[in-house]
């Protein structure tokens, strides 16, 4: 179940990572979202798509066929990724379209994860970046 599960999450990663699509991923999550039409509509079957994988992740869980380990690093990524702004507007819009038990797990993460908005991870990356190749005295 997890080779399948990190399978299917790495090529989603994959697909959006692709110019257009990883230029709506960041703009969706970003302090201010401006969306064209058409942009909205990626966005709306990029996040349909990652809601659908993370209900069955939920599934396969409840069902006894996800350990604790994966369901652990999958809570997380809910955690991290919901506190987005436009990734919680994303599941109130769309909330409708899940089973009742899955809507109440990522309702009940919603009220625990206080809205933030994303760090520039590219920022955060040259800063780590640069602290891993000074020498170590300069650390």
């Amino acid at each position: 179940m997890q080779q399948g599960r990190a399978d299917r999450a790495s090529h989603a990663s994959l697909t959006i990572a692709s110019a257009g699509l990883s230029r709506i991923w960041q703009k969706a999550l970003g302090p201010n979202p401006d969306l064209t039409q058409e942009e909205f509509a990626q966005w709306t079957l990029i996040r349909r798509s990652a809601f659908l994988s993370g209900e069955d992740s939920y599934l396969q869980h409840k069902a006894g066929l996800l350990d604790e380990a994966s369901w652990e690093s999958y809570v997380a990524g809910v955690q991290f990724y919901m506190a987005s702004p436009g990734m919680r507007a994303m599941w109130k819009v769309s909330s409708r379209q899940f089973g009742a038990d899955f809507r109440e797990f990522v309702d009940d993460i919603l009220a625990k994860v206080p809205i933030t908005c994303p760090a520039d991870s590219y920022v955060a990356w040259q800063e780590q970046l640069r602290s891993q190749t000074r020498p170590a005295t300069e650390r």
